[in-house]
Order: C-alpha cells, then sequence, then structure tokens
C-alpha cells in the first residue's frame, strides 16, 4: 500500500504540487493515496471525507502538445473510492523541460463560458526534472507503476496506469473551496517559457461523504 502524505517542512505551495504532480503522472495499479484520518466539517457529528471523481481527462488544445490519451476508464468502485485506469502517447520527445504549470478553473456546477473563471495559476521553474526519482517524493508510488518506467523529460512512447484509487489527504488540508464546484486542473510541461511539450485538462468535481 502507498499512503500519499507532505513530506516534513514542506510549504504550502510544494503540497499543492505534489498533489497535482500525482495527477499528472497518472493513476497507478494497486498502490492507494488515501487519507489516513477522517476530517470533521464544522456540524456534523459524524466524521467525513472528501471524494474527487474525475470526469474529464483530455490534452490540452494548445500548440506543440505531445500528449495523447486513449482507453480512460473511470467510475466509483465504493462508497467513498474512486478509480481510474488510462493510457497515453507521446507524440515527441522534448530536450528539457523549463517549467512546470499548475492552473486552476473554477466551475460554478457546471462547465461553460458563464460559469468558470481562472481561479490561480502557479508555475515552478527550478529544474522541474531534479526531483524525478527521488523515492521520497509524494508521487513516487504512482511513478513506480507506470509502464513503461517514464524519463523526465518523457520520450515517445506509450504509457498507462490502472485502478488507482484517487485519495484527498492532502485536499482535505488545504483551504480551497472544493465542494460545490467544477475544476478544471490544468498541468503542464513546457520546454521554453511558452511552447508546451506535455499539458493535460482534468476535469473533477469533489463532494463529502460520510464515514459510516
Amino acid at each position: 500500500m502507498c499512503v500519499c502524505q507532505p513530506a516534513p517542512g514542506r510549504r504550502h505551495g510544494d503540497m499543492l504540487l505534489c498533489i497535482l504532480a500525482v495527477l499528472l503522472l497518472h493513476f497507478n495499479m494497486h498502490p492507494v493515496c488515501w487519507s489516513k484520518r477522517p476530517s470533521r466539517r464544522p456540524g456534523l457529528l459524524q466524521p467525513s471525507h472528501l471524494v474527487i471523481e474525475v470526469s474529464g481527462v483530455t490534452g490540452c488544445d494548445v500548440p506543440g502538445n505531445a500528449i495523447r490519451y486513449f482507453n480512460v476508464q473511470t467510475g466509483m468502485v465504493s462508497k467513498v473510492d474512486f478509480s481510474i485506469t488510462l493510457e497515453f502517447n507521446i507524440t515527441r520527445s522534448a530536450r528539457g523541460i523549463d517549467s512546470f504549470m499548475i492552473q486552476l478553473t473554477k466551475c460554478r456546477e457546471v462547465v461553460s463560458s458563464n460559469t468558470c473563471e481562472l481561479f490561480h495559476t502557479w508555475r515552478f521553474e527550478n529544474n522541474p526534472c531534479k526531483g524525478f526519482y527521488d523515492p521520497t517524493a509524494l508521487w513516487a508510488c504512482p511513478l513506480n507503476e507506470m509502464k513503461p518506467r517514464p524519463s523526465c523529460p518523457f520520450k515517445t512512447g506509450t504509457y498507462g496506469f490502472q485502478n488507482l484509487t484517487i485519495g484527498t489527504s492532502l485536499i482535505d488540508k488545504l483551504p480551497l473551496p472544493w465542494e460545490g464546484n467544477v475544476w478544471i486542473v490544468r498541468l503542464g510541461l513546457l520546454e521554453t517559457k511558452t511552447l508546451f511539450h506535455m499539458c493535460t485538462d482534468l476535469e473533477w468535481h469533489v463532494h463529502r461523504v460520510r464515514d459510516n
């Protein structure tokens, strides 16, 4: 079992990077990232926690994007566990990665031009590939299960994961308005300041369930 938790001393921005990097590296076989302790919502007597449901995984419509998804399968495997399986092609290699971008768009209930607004953008430029194989990193468990094992930057080829159960141990702790909204999470690896090598849009819904 793989339990994804923040390492001691991580800054707030680093924790968010770790959460979304797990999604970027995508969903693995058997290792489970889950919350060890139930969270409580004010006013509720019973313990509860957040559940993420991913309703869409697509390559961004941007020039240069080398990632192509196929065989994407998602669904609830229990009341509290959401599972995802997917494969993707990388159609070209890159010499290096300049930066890693995370962009959150918040939508009120549904996705449309009238209901969505840019929430925040983070950009990490300090050699994103440096810690790619760090065995203590939060993304180590899914990375180890990706077939075939990738490099950074990714090389041309087909990659995949099976049956990842997505947990929310860190999302539970982040003070963002997750509940009641639809989120578009854009994850990008850029070769230059403006040219993407890989870019993924994830559409996810977050809701709270009681533990019992």
